[in-house]
């Protein structure tokens, strides 16, 4: 996160190191995120840990509470207010397009995954 006046009053160059900067590290840590929590899920599965998914009624919960946070948050803060707005505008346009794009794909390698496939 940068000071936005800051970074405006930055050269066009210093903004372009720093953007492109900024793009590289946050790729780095996805890519090292999805890495190793790959290894991590077999070592807990293996020290006895098992594994289920929430059901409905547990993340509906959670995502109400959410929700109702958010509404004392924006209540508290415009600026609050002003940048959930902006994130659900893009989260709904997101999953949208993640449903078309890659919702089919990643549940069929998941069956893939699961059949012993891959």
């Amino acid at each position: 996160m940068f000071n936005k006046a800051k970074f405006d009053g930055l050269p066009p160059a210093y903004q372009a190191v720093l953007k492109s900067a900024s793009q590289a590290v946050n790729l780095d840590m996805q890519a090292h995120y999805d890495f190793v929590n790959a290894t991590a899920i077999k070592a807990v599965v293996a020290a006895g840990a098992k594994l289920q998914p929430f059901n409905t009624e547990v993340l509906a919960a959670c995502f109400k509470a959410t929700e109702d946070t958010y509404v004392e948050m924006s209540a508290k803060s415009p600026t609050f207010a002003k940048m959930l707005a902006s994130l659900k505008g893009f989260r709904k346009d997101y999953y949208l397009w993640t449903q078309v794009s890659e919702y089919q794909f990643d549940a069929f390698m998941m069956s893939q995954q699961r059949a012993s496939a891959l």
